[in-house]
This record gives C-alpha cells, structure tokens and sequence, in this order.
C-alpha cells in the first residue's frame, strides 16, 4: 500500500493498493481510501476505481505504477475501471 502523495502530488489524499485479480484477472492498482476533498477527488477518482493504464501502458500492481510516475511525464492519462465502465484521467 502506499499513500497517493508519494508517488505524484496530483495524486495527494488516495491510498492506493495492488488489487487481488479475481479469476486470474483483473488486476491493476485499486484507490483503497479517498479523502474527500482532496487534490486526487478533485481529478475525477472515486474510492474504489481501479488504475490499469498509465499513458497507454497497462498498470499492472502498485509497483509498476511507481515505476511510471518515476520517470519525467510531462502529461499523466490514467485508464480507470469503475465498476463495469472504463475511462480515462487527465492527471492536472
């Protein structure tokens, strides 16, 4: 698990954690808790969306999503999954 803030400022107020694949799929990074009101609700995310794609690469687990925002991007584009939809986040 690790705290939203850590790993990008835009992402301040989520905890974020590997989410277990169920059926051997599924995978990805779930917001396990949101505050209200902080900088990663004011983006859209909601507690229980599951990050899976981070600018068109597919996320994985918690790790390779540390690895991504890592690196210097100019423009972060999370893909979430919320329930059955699918949709993307335009990290500002």
């Amino acid at each position: 698990q690790a705290e939203g803030a850590s790993l990008d400022p835009r992402l301040a107020g989520a905890s974020l954690a590997d989410r277990a694949p169920r059926n051997g799929i599924g995978t990805g990074v779930q917001l396990a808790r949101l505050k209200a009101g902080s900088r990663a609700a004011a983006q859209g995310l909601e507690q229980g969306d599951v990050i899976v794609g981070l600018n068109r690469r597919q996320v994985d687990d918690l790790e390779t999503l540390q690895a991504f925002l890592a690196q210097p991007l100019r423009q972060v584009v999370l893909t979430v999954q919320r329930g059955e939809q699918g949709f993307f986040v335009v990290l500002r």
